[in-house]
């Protein structure tokens, strides 16, 4: 295979953090920004989500697709149902204009009445087809597009952050770092992020407590130690706002996977051993 086909394929591979249905979630978020792409769709109506002047009903006639860096807010009047992704793209996606794509829904809905009840890994074929899919209806004027406002300084103290969640320090030690005065700091930051440098933090805390919650077996209050909360019980607290379920929950949700998964790893294993003999 030549370097360029190899270059092409490398272009389009998606990284999957988390890919899942709630059957209750609520919302009740306020200023929350993922440092990743963000999809969902929700069979049922009963939430609203907003991002700056957008404001949708979340209604299952459309998908969602939010690029990362976005700030959103959300509410919920009663429990919904959520098929969601959060998940990385190539650089060939990175410079996408920050707003609430609201599109078909004919995937998320194929999907989940053809495919969600599948095992891995095909599933996770299906999860990543779908996303590519829903990443290709993107309107051409919203790709290759400098958001309204970008500071080099900023994105590179982001991207110097996102490896290294877990020893975040203050805004002070973070405007030395990008060479910038703590209060000129924090106004460039509010005006390319829309929130606050803190409440940005917080938001990376709690992401990097999920994928804790999914991949280690440290207990729930040892998570909220980590990730710089004072109990288990403020860490729960924040971590329901943000995600829309309890850590607890969570954690019993994804290791339920786990046991599917592996359930079916060995039926297909014993099917070969038995055709072996």
């Amino acid at each position: 295979m030549s370097e360029t086909a190899k270059n092409t394929i490398s272009d389009f591979l998606l990284h999957i953090h988390i890919a899942q249905y709630l059957e209750q979630v609520n919302w009740s978020v306020i200023e929350v920004i993922h440092p990743n792409w963000f999809f969902f769709w929700n069979p049922e109506p009963g939430a609203v989500i907003s991002c700056g002047a957008q404001q949708f009903e979340v209604r299952p006639d459309h998908a969602y697709l939010i690029p990362p860096y976005t700030t959103i807010s959300g509410n919920s009047e009663k429990p919904f149902a959520h098929l969601y992704a959060h998940f990385e793209t190539p650089e060939t996606f990175t410079n996408v204009a920050r707003k609430i794509y609201q599109l078909d829904p004919a995937p998320a809905r194929k999907f989940y009445r053809e495919r969600f009840t599948l095992n891995n890994p095909r599933k996770m074929l299906y999860w990543r087809i779908m996303l590519m899919e829903y990443l290709a209806m993107l309107p051409d004027d919203a790709l290759n597009k400098k958001n309204s406002y970008q500071d080099d300084r900023i994105c590179r103290m982001l991207e110097a952050l996102s490896g290294n969640w877990q020893h975040i320090p203050d805004n002070r030690v973070l405007a030395q770092r990008a060479g910038m005065s703590v209060n000129n700091f924090y106004r460039h930051f509010r005006k390319m992020l829309g929130i606050s440098p803190q409440r940005y933090l917080t938001s990376m805390r709690l992401t990097g407590a999920r994928n804790l919650l999914i991949n280690e077996t440290s207990t729930i209050e040892e998570i909220a130690v980590i990730c710089g909360f004072s109990d288990r019980y403020s860490f729960s607290k924040a971590f329901k706002q943000y995600f829309g379920i309890a850590p607890g929950a969570f954690r019993c949700s994804e290791q339920s996977k786990n046991i599917i998964a592996a359930n079916t790893k060995a039926r297909i294993h014993n099917i070969h051993d038995s055709t072996d003999e």
